[in-house]
C-alpha cells in the first residue's frame, strides 16, 4: 500500500469477477525482490456497515461481515500472486483510519474481536489452498497502542506468523522508547500458527512523518522547526542505526517505507 495491486477494490470487478494484474510483481520477482502485499480494503455490501450502500475507498473501509467473500478474496488473490508473493500483511493500519466500524460502536473495544476473527478466516482460506505463506496481523500505527497487546491476548497468534507494527521516529530507535519496548519484551514470548516463537516485523517505518529528510526534490526539508535530520549523511547514518537496533533486540524484519522519495 501503495500500490494498490492486491486490495479488493483493485481485483474484484462487479459481479464477482477477479482480474489481477501480475506485470509489476514479476518484474520485481524477476528482478530478485521480496514482496510484501496487503489484504484489506473491503466492499461496503459484505462489510458491517449500516448503509450497505456506502462508498467504498481504498483508504479506509469497514470491517468484513461476509466472512465467506472475505476468504474467497483471500483465495483468489493468494493464489493468483503465489509465484511471486509469499507474504502476506492483513490489513493495514486497523486500529487507525483504515478499518472502520458503524457510528456509535466503540472501536477500541471491538477491535481486537474483529481483527482476530480476520486473522483466523484468513489462514483458514490460505490452509484450504494448501500454500506455504506467511501471514502477518497487527501492522499497528505504533508499537505503544494497546491494539498489539490486546490482540495477542485475544489469542491472534495462533492463526498468524508474524505480528507487525509501525514506527516513525526522527531518532528511530525503540531501545529509547520505554513504552514500545515493553510491548515489544511481552509479545516476543508468544508461539505463532506453527507453534514457533512468533516474528516481529517493523513493516512500515521511516524518519519524522511530519518533517521528512525528503520534501519530493529539496533536501534538506524547509521546514526545520524542530528538525533532527539536517542532512542526507545524517539519515542515512540514522537509517542504518535503526536498522541496527532493531535487529540488536530481534526484530525479525525492518522495512523503510520511501512514501515522498518515489
Amino acid at each position: 500500500h501503495p500500490p494498490l495491486t492486491t486490495k479488493w477494490q483493485a481485483v474484484e470487478q462487479d459481479n464477482g469477477e477477479f482480474i489481477f494484474n501480475t506485470d509489476g510483481v514479476k518484474r520485481a520477482y524477476n528482478m530478485g525482490f521480496k514482496i510484501v502485499r496487503l489484504l484489506d480494503t473491503w466492499p461496503t455490501k459484505y462489510s458491517i456497515a449500516d448503509n450497505k450502500n456506502e462508498d467504498t475507498t481504498w483508504y479506509s473501509s469497514y470491517a468484513p461481515e461476509d466472512m465467506a467473500a472475505w476468504k474467497k478474496y483471500v483465495k483468489e488473490t493468494v493464489r493468483a500472486y503465489y509465484p511471486y508473493i509469499q507474504h502476506w500483511e492483513i490489513w493495514n493500519e486497523p486500529n487507525g483510519i483504515f478499518l472502520r466500524v458503524p457510528k456509535g460502536v466503540d472501536k477500541a473495544s471491538v477491535l481486537p474481536s474483529i481483527m482476530t476473527n480476520i486473522y483466523k478466516q484468513t489462514m483458514d482460506a490460505v490452509d484450504e489452498l494448501g500454500l506455504d505463506v506467511t501471514l502477518i496481523g497487527g501492522a499497528a500505527t505504533i508499537l505503544a497502542d494497546p491494539f498489539t497487546s490486546k490482540i495477542m491476548d485475544n489469542g491472534c497468534n495462533n492463526y498468524l506468523d508474524a505480528v507487525s507494527f509501525h514506527y516513525y521516529r526522527d531518532d528511530m530507535s525503540i531501545s529509547d522508547d520505554p513504552v514500545c519496548l515493553n510491548v515489544y519484551n511481552k509479545i516476543k514470548h508468544f508461539l505463532n500458527r506453527k507453534n514457533l516463537p512468533i516474528q516481529i516485523w517493523q513493516s512500515e517505518g521511516g524518519i519524522g512523518e511530519l518533517n521528512r529528510w525528503i520534501k519530493t526534490d529539496k533536501v534538506p526539508s524547509p521546514n526545520n522547526a524542530g528538525y533532527l535530520i539536517p542532512d542526507m549523511e545524517t539519515a542515512a547514518n540514522t537509517l542504518v542505526r535503526t536498522v541496527v537496533n532493531f535487529k540488536a533486540i530481534g526484530i525479525t524484519r525492518t522495512i523503510h517505507y520511501m512514501d515522498n522519495a518515489h
